[in-house]
């Protein structure tokens, strides 16, 4: 699939909502996605000890959970699983796009799994990425990448759509009640493949999986460069500030995540 340019309209949406939608993905892709997950869930020995899997399971339930036996929710450093997963990090639909709404030089962050097992009540809290990343400023992007067709029942990521207004380093210097929250926040329900761009000042959450359904999305965050990270994570991301787009250039891998592009 060609990159389609973003129109005018797109880039306006984004400054002032501080999100944007696009259908990236083709139905194809969105299975070789499904794949490189379902192999990175499977319990495989010789994985790079940096890519941390947070479960809620120890003793693995297939019956219950096929292609996430341990009912893993969080995988952080998917770019360390191979090539294909860097590759995928750096692929030009997702580049270009996060380039046009941020900078011309732009640096991963970092990269990571959400998964919704059904019925395993695990909420990402409110925050802002600018704000829990401890960036200089709210220069940056994360891309999710929509795994499964995702609806406010299967856990939909909620956003307070142009909540910039909220101070950059605190929601709760500002007395901002969860309810407040909750009533000014929509989820983005979209088809598996769609990617769903957040500016890292939008205030957002991920919500739990209420149907009998696989869900789940790729993260991948992008910071203009120069915007640094001054307080390191409990979660260590890899390949943070690693250039993947300069004016005229771009972060090419040898090898392609997906063979169907060209």
């Amino acid at each position: 699939m060609a990159l389609i340019p973003l129109a005018p309209t797109e880039v306006e949406h984004f400054r002032r909502e501080g999100y944007l939608v696009r259908q990236e993905f083709m139905l194809d892709e969105v299975t070789e996605l499904q794949n490189m997950v379902a192999s990175l869930l499977s319990p495989l020995p010789g994985r790079n000890p940096r890519i941390t899997m947070h479960s809620a399971l120890t003793d693995p339930e297939f019956a219950r959970f096929p292609n996430n036996p341990y009912a893993t929710y969080h995988v952080v450093n998917t770019v360390l699983a191979g090539e294909n997963w860097i590759s995928l990090m750096a692929d030009h639909r997702l580049i270009d796009t996060v380039c046009e709404l941020l900078s011309p030089s732009v640096d991963l962050d970092m990269s990571f799994l959400r998964m919704r097992p059904s019925g395993l009540r695990m909420e990402a809290p409110w925050h802002r990425d600018a704000d829990t990343d401890k960036f200089d400023d709210h220069r940056g992007v994360t891309s999710l990448v929509y795994l499964h067709d995702m609806t406010a029942a299967s856990g939909a990521t909620r956003v307070i759509p142009a909540s910039r207004g909220y101070s950059h380093r605190s929601l709760e210097s500002q007395n901002v009640s969860v309810d407040e929250l909750e009533s000014a926040a929509i989820p983005i329900e979209q088809p598996a493949g769609t990617v769903l761009y957040l500016s890292s000042s939008v205030v957002h959450r991920g919500d739990w999986n209420r149907t009998q359904d696989e869900s789940g999305v790729l993260a991948f965050e992008y910071r203009a460069a120069g915007n640094n990270r001054h307080m390191g994570t409990s979660e260590d991301p890899a390949l943070t500030d690693l250039p993947v787009a300069r004016p005229g250039w771009r972060l090419s891998m040898p090898s392609r995540w997906f063979s169907a592009i060209s």
